[in-house]
């Protein structure tokens, strides 16, 4: 038990990579191990690599989460209904894991990654949706109920008007015919690393944090996250200071152009903005490596060499995720993409889904913008 009240494992686990039971197969103690490189208590990260956070629930702590969640509510016909569902299932969570999930977020040291196994699952699942909706045949919500459930202890999950038709939890598996987009409704094409809707970091709609929860996976389709300041420490003087000026410009992603009336139209971009913000030791990234430009030679250079980095796996570092495991990614400490795979459209093809999540705070910045019966943005302010 650290300073902080949190049960942490003897060492740091090494199956980033690869489900972890949550039991003593690493030869530590039967329990939920928690392990937070960077966050007080625990060890400092490595400088120049990416790193994840992880919780690997019990069998016990996850039982007791399956029956608060095996009543969850279809978030489609009942948001309201399934939020209030979600806050009272988070009371079933360890106070440890309670502690573990706000001390990962708000230590300056923290990881921007927290990988989260071992979780309840729903008993039965239908085929695969190949639409981009939720699927109309699914008879339980217990892989919604997870995503509102951790998503609620830090913030509010939202959606946009101009994207997936305001849909606030998104299943993101391949569509037929989009197989080379590159969104997620792709697959074969590797998704580039990029902040989740960077052009609308400055003006407080972009997601702070995204969760990305697995019905299936594939062994073949990684996940893939970059810290930012794995990146940042790998840079030059020059380099550095060329990605702080506001000297680029990010187009829109495609999920949300192709609704915005008249198709997809790469002259919609963002204002100036630069690449790195923040304090040297805790620095913070708004890029997307397929759609941010720069006005200079300097800010070409600089997004060459970060392109370059994303091709070292200690930089740019895969996870493989499956049934009952949650990543909670930091949309501001970090970059993320996919690796491509092969999409089978057999039914039983890998199945993620995912929600957005923003404070309260610039929720209500963007008030005159944000609809919240329907808990969605209606307007984009880029200009």
């Amino acid at each position: 038990m650290n300073r902080c009240g949190i049960q942490k494992s003897s060492a740091a686990c090494a199956c980033a990579g690869a489900p972890c039971p949550g039991d003593n197969s690493h030869g530590q103690p039967v329990g939920t191990l928690i392990d937070l490189p960077g966050c007080p208590g625990f060890p400092e990260h490595e400088p120049g690599k990416t790193q994840f956070s992880q919780i690997a629930f019990s069998d016990a702590d996850r039982d007791t989460l399956a029956k608060a969640l095996s009543s969850s509510p279809d978030p489609v016909a009942q948001f309201d209904v399934a939020v209030v569902s979600a806050r009272a299932a988070a009371a079933s969570l360890p106070p440890a894991v309670l502690n573990a999930i706000r001390t990962w977020m708000f230590s300056p040291g923290a990881t921007g990654c927290l990988i989260v196994r071992n979780l309840p699952t729903d008993p039965t699942l239908p085929a695969t949706p190949t639409h981009g909706q939720a699927a109309a045949d699914k008879e339980t919500f217990v892989s919604e109920g997870r995503l509102l459930t951790f998503g609620l202890l830090l913030g509010e999950p939202f959606g946009y008007a101009a994207e997936r038709g305001g849909a606030i939890i998104h299943n993101s598996a391949p569509i037929p015919g989009k197989e080379n987009s590159p969104s997620s409704s792709g697959a074969r094409r590797l998704l580039e690393a990029h902040t989740e809707f960077t052009a609308g970091r400055f003006q407080r709609v972009a997601p702070e944090l995204l969760l990305l929860t697995f019905l299936r996976g594939d062994p073949q389709a990684a996940t893939l996250y970059a810290d930012a300041r794995a990146m940042y420490s790998r840079l030059t003087k020059r380099e550095r200071a060329a990605a702080r000026s506001v000297t680029f410009r990010t187009r829109i992603p495609e999920s949300f152009s192709g609704n915005l009336g008249g198709g997809f139209s790469e002259r919609i971009v963002s204002k100036p903005h630069p690449i790195f913000v923040g304090p040297e030791e805790d620095v913070e990234i708004i890029f997307d490596a397929s759609a941010t430009e720069a006005a200079g030679k300097d800010g070409r250079r600089v997004i060459r060499t970060i392109v370059d980095l994303l091709s070292d796996p200690e930089v740019f570092t895969p996870i493989v995720g499956g049934p009952g495991d949650l990543f909670l990614l930091n949309n501001r400490r970090g970059i993320h993409g996919r690796t491509a795979f092969a999409p089978l459209y057999n039914g039983t093809q890998r199945w993620p889904q995912r929600v957005y999540i923003i404070s309260a705070g610039a929720i209500y910045d963007n008030r005159a913008r944000f609809d919240p019966i329907r808990r969605i943005f209606t307007s984009i302010p880029l200009a």
